[in-house]
């Protein structure tokens, strides 16, 4: 059985990473993500899900080449 190693998000990530795009408007508007869960996320009323912890892993790595 292999392990899935799930991306860990804090808010401060999110928040740099939506800054990057200018707004959270122009960021959902890239990326195909809710506003209202970006919103959600970066205020602390919610954790991402497990897929946009992915999501939001392979959006960083793509932005920062990383």
């Amino acid at each position: 059985m292999f392990k899935l190693d799930i991306p860990e998000w804090d808010r401060d990530q999110i928040k740099i990473l939506v800054k990057s795009f200018g707004s959270i408007r122009r960021f959902c508007i890239a990326t195909g993500l809710r506003p209202q869960s970006v919103s959600e996320w970066i205020s602390g009323k919610r954790q991402p899900t497990v897929t946009s912890r992915w999501a939001l892993k392979a959006i960083a790595q793509e932005r920062y080449k990383v």
